[in-house]
């Protein structure tokens, strides 16, 4: 189905494109597949915008306005071409991968939230993300800009593009922290080699499993209580408990030993 301007639909199974400029009320329906396709245009929504379990958003070209109201989508989200999302004071939930296009727009502010609710790729092409929170695996690609990343489930895994620099703008522990028998793990994309982190500060984690990262900030993260596990390949600046028994391997890492020891 596609429309040009100001039409109301029950969109079902259909998949809508919109190529006109055009304001969209769902009245708390959701879409099954969205694609908007206005060149040079501007659709804007007056309300919540939903897309069902497995329903993809594609943006090809013209605007998406979500005028600060809520996102929800199932499944893939594509921001292609030159095409350009204005999430600013938006809350959006994705259920599957989110990927932007080097040629590509996406307007976020302060309070701004992106929400991660099933496995996802995120292909960034150096553009910012605001704070995300994830709650299953998790990859992200290129450099980038992070305002805040927060593991929002215990014992998942985020693997970040080996070779990558990723600027993490706040973080604290509660951010990172796993729990018992469920450490947030912190991998590459190309094991032995390394992606690299910016962060703000120095911060003391627990139950978390990183390999491969690189702290490129002169502070440090400590993981000195005896509850993390060391991948391996790590900055000096991930501090780590001197190994217990003879002839363990000893990573890049720096290893404190307690004094008098």
């Amino acid at each position: 189905m596609t429309l040009g301007s100001n039409h109301t639909v029950s969109p079902g199974s259909s998949i809508v494109t919109i190529t006109g400029t055009s304001t969209v009320t769902s009245n708390g329906k959701s879409f099954f597949d969205l694609t908007i396709n206005s060149v040079a245009l501007t659709v804007t929504c007056v309300d919540a915008l939903a897309l069902d379990a497995g329903g993809d958003l594609t943006l090809t070209s013209g605007t998406l306005n979500l005028s600060t109201f809520a996102l929800t989508v199932g499944g893939a989200t594509a921001i292609n071409g030159t095409s350009t999302l204005n999430a600013t004071g938006s809350t959006c939930s994705f259920g599957g991968n989110y990927t932007t296009a080097a040629g590509s727009t996406v307007t976020i502010n302060a309070a701004t939230n992106y929400t991660f609710t099933g496995v996802a790729v995120v292909t960034t092409n150096g553009k910012a993300l605001p704070q995300c929170t994830f709650n299953a695996n998790f990859t992200i690609n290129d450099s980038c800009t992070i305002a805040r990343l927060i593991f929002g489930v215990d014992g998942i895994t985020g693997t970040f593009e080996a070779g990558q620099t990723f600027v993490i703008s706040a973080l604290t522990a509660a951010n990172w922290n796993g729990s018992a028998g469920a450490l947030n793990a912190f991998r590459s994309s190309a094991p032995g080699t390394q992606y690299t982190f910016t962060i703000p500060n120095a911060v003391t984690l627990s139950y978390v499993n990183p390999q491969d990262s690189n702290l490129s900030a002169a502070f440090q993260i400590d993981c000195m209580d005896g509850t993390s596990r060391n991948g391996g390949n790590n900055d000096v600046d991930w501090l780590f408990p001197a190994p217990s028994g003879v002839g363990q391997r000893i990573s890049k890492s720096r290893i404190c030993i307690p004094i008098g020891i």
